[in-house]
This record gives C-alpha cells, structure tokens and sequence, in this order.
C-alpha cells in the first residue's frame, strides 16, 4: 500500500514537485489536497480584458472579452452587488448562461466555463446593475485551479425596455409604438413667440415695430438615429400695422431643399413673383431651403370699420387673428428624400430663420439682425439709408446704432400701437440693443420699468 502523501499547492509560476514529505513554496497555500502523486501546476499569468457589452434586448446582452493565457475561464454575474466569493479550485461548477440557472458562488452566478471569448446571456432584469468577472483557470488532469490574480471585472446595466426597437428606451421615447419617429423638440419649449417686422428698411421709418406681428412655434420630430423625420409650424399673424402687402417666410440655414420631401399647408396661391420645387420649397435657392408661408397678410386679415390697418388702433374693431399651419415632410414613412437626411444638430432652434418679403418685391428681405438672407436677396439694399449691414464680417440688419428691423421674442408679447416708438413702449429695449444685448436682457418682460403699457395693445 502506497504511503499518503501530504502536498500544499501555492500561486507560483514554478514546477512543484514533492516526494515523501509537505513542502511550502509561497506564504498562502491556495489548498490543501491529498494525491498519491507528484502534481505539477502552472497558473495563468495573463488574465481576461477589453470588456465589451453588445445589448441585444432589455434583458439580453453578449458579453465580449479579450482572453488570457489560461487554460480556459470561468463567467461570473451578480445582480446589484459586486462579486465577494471566489470559485474554489477543484470544485465542479454548472454554467448556464441563462442568468440565475447556473451555480451560485456567493451572490453571483456561473454563466460560461470554458475557453471562448464571449457569452449571451439571457434572463437579466432590465434597467439593473450587472457585475461580471472573468476568471482565467489551468486544467490538470479534469480539476480547474482558478487564478485569483489576474482577472476581469467590470459592470454594465442592461437597457430598459423599448418596445418598437429603435434603441431608445419606451421611458425616454415620445413614440414608444413607432420605430420611426422617437423624439420631439418644441420652440418656444412653452407657448408662443412672437416676431415683430418694421417694414420700411433699409429706413427707419416710425419704427413701430408692428407693421407685421406673427406669433409662432414650430416643433421638430426625429427618429432614433437623431435625424429629422418630419417639422410643424405654427403661425398666427395678429396685426398688420403698415400699407405695404408684406409676405411672410422662413429659410432653415443650412438645410437644403432637397432633404425635404415635402411641404403642405403654405398660402401662396397667386404668387407671380416667384416659383416652386415640387416638393414645395422655393425654387433657386442652393444653399438653404426657403418656404414661403403666405403671400400677402392681408389676404388673411381684412381691414375693417374704414379703417387702414389691422389690429393696431384700439379704437378700430378686433378682426382677431389668422392662423397658418406648415408641416415639413423629411423622411417619409422611413425613406429618405434625395438629398439625405438632416441631424437633429442641424435644426436647431439656430436654423429658423424667419423673414418678411417687404411689398412682395422678392429680392427685398427683412430678416432678424445678424441672420443671413437668402440667395434671392438684393444685396444692394446693404450698407444704405441707415443699414449698417457688414456681410463680410457676418454683420446684417443692423443700424448703426445696432437697431434691428426684425425681433424674435421666446414669448408672446404686446405690441405697440400704431405710429408709436417702440422705443417708448418698451423703455429698455434701445440699452439692450445698443449693448449688443448684453445689457437688460430681459427687457421686453412684463416687470416695472420695462414697459410702458398706455403705448401698447394688449388683447
């Protein structure tokens, strides 16, 4: 009968080999075991890295890793909390990468042993915390000695559910049902602004600022991928305060014409001065898509009671407000116009750029300071009258005094009565101005001092 021997198995690149009697080579023995036999035993001495997670579903991922130099790995998870208790070398371990079907070590689960490089698991919570070790081991004879020194852990949450699979969470997605369109961005973010137009630029003129008022807000929808899908606007025209039949349009800066698939809802029947693109656009303009909004605002609001204007004498009856609704067609029913597509960094609230065709002459554009005209402009307009225009430093419809002709205010706001100041309505508009905006920032809010409301018409 063979005699028993004793051997202690230490972490050690070296051979151990012991005859007749315990031998320690490091400090912390890793186990005690009984052989008859001399054994030999190398550890793993590169362990697992580059942890990557591929999510498949909310509640399915595959884990991907670089391997070490062992003989194979063993896949551990955890729910919650990070891993505590290491396999134990010679123990025999189920792995099932269904998570929680597998053996537990301490509060983790096996979910993979052997010698690949990734697992899918199934069978995770979503929107939970996962912890995960990789650890490398060495096979001698049928018994797995697990390295405890170099090893990979990491964590991942997995996704929260989304339900028509267009990679954003049914939580953060306004259109949980529909693959095609995810997110909405509304300007203003609440109610109204409002654009007011003083039509006799390059002029002065009484600088009333009420020749045209047009409240607006307009909404921008895209799909998972950040690219547009589609874009409402609503404007509602609420006074006329000039002689001049002005047409009102918007440019979206730098988005071309043919990234639209189409547009609906504009009133320009009539219109000679100009012409279309068949998906409604202006016709000619290369670098920016133009949408004419309506021809004449008077075609929507009539005078009334003999008198001239609309809506800007407090004695003249209230003809209230007209109402036009655009809607923008990007990718229609999940195909791309011509052109491409357009990033939700592109039309930004920064791409709207409103403006007034003055009298209907198309090469006569008011837009609001510092927003470039159309290719259509007449740019001998610059530089005249009281324009201080500086194209080449990126300078427009400003006075010398930095004056605008155009405003876009966040919020709906009064306006002035006709052939009054503006300046002697809203008492710290001209510091605002003249400061390049830096001064009185909130100038048009209603809050003492800043208006004087016997000047204004307030409905």
């Amino acid at each position: 009968m063979k005699n028993q021997r004793i051997i202690q198995i230490f972490r050690n690149s070296l051979t151990i080999f012991i005859i007749g009697f315990a031998f320690q080579v490091y400090s912390q023995p890793i186990f005690t075991d009984n052989v008859t036999d001399s054994v030999s035993i190398t550890y793993p001495t590169v362990g697992a890295s580059n942890p990557n997670f591929v999510y498949l579903s909310p509640t399915s991922l595959t884990f991907k890793w670089t391997s070490g130099n062992g003989t194979g790995r063993i896949v551990l998870a955890s729910l919650d909390s990070t891993i505590n208790v290491w396999p134990a070398d010679k123990a025999t371990y189920t792995a099932n990468s269904s998570y929680g079907s597998g053996s537990s070590i301490g509060s983790a689960k096996v979910l993979y042993s052997g010698n690949a490089d990734s697992v899918t698991v199934t069978n995770l919570n979503s929107n939970a915390k996962y912890y995960f070790w990789v650890i490398e081991y060495t096979t001698v004879s049928t018994y797995n000695y697990f390295d405890t020194q170099y090893f990979l852990k990491t964590a991942t949450y997995t996704s929260l559910p989304d339900l028509d699979g267009d990679n954003v969470p049914d939580i953060d997605d306004v259109f949980p049902s529909d693959p095609l369109r995810a997110f909405v961005t509304t300007y203003p973010a609440v109610g109204f602004g409002t654009l007011l137009f003083e039509d006799l630029w390059p002029g002065i003129g009484d600088y009333d600022f009420n020749d045209l008022v047009v409240d607006y807000n307009y909404s921008v929808v895209s799909n998972g991928d950040n690219n547009v899908v589609e874009a409402d606007y609503t404007f509602v025209t609420r006074a006329i305060g000039g002689d001049l039949h002005n047409a009102f349009a918007f440019q979206l800066d730098g988005v071309q014409s043919d990234k639209i698939t189409t547009v609906t809802g504009t009133k320009t029947t009539g219109v000679t001065w100009t012409t279309f693109n068949a998906n409604g656009t202006e016709f000619d303009q290369p670098n920016h898509a133009n949408i004419i909004v309506f021809k004449d605002a008077y075609d929507l609001l009539p005078t009334s009671g003999g008198y001239w204007f609309v809506n800007v004498d407090p004695n003249a009856p209230d003809v209230g407000t007209d109402t036009t609704k655009i809607h923008l067609t990007f990718i229609d029913n999940g195909t791309a116009p011509s052109g491409g597509t357009v990033s939700t960094a592109i039309m930004d609230a920064a791409a709207f750029n409103p403006y007034i065709i003055v009298n209907q002459q198309r090469g006569k554009e008011i837009h609001l300071a510092n927003k470039i005209p159309s290719d259509k402009a007449n740019l001998g307009f610059f530089g005249t009258v009281n324009d201080n225009s500086i194209p080449g430093i990126g300078r427009y419809y400003k006075s010398y005094n930095n004056l605008p002709w155009a405003l876009d205010i966040n919020t709906s706001i009064p306006y002035t009565k006709e052939k009054v100041d503006f300046l002697q309505a809203y008492l710290n508009f001209s510091i605002w101005a003249q400061s390049n905006g830096l001064t009185n920032p909130d100038w048009y809010i209603d809050m003492p001092g800043n208006r004087n409301t016997s000047k204004l018409i307030i409905r």
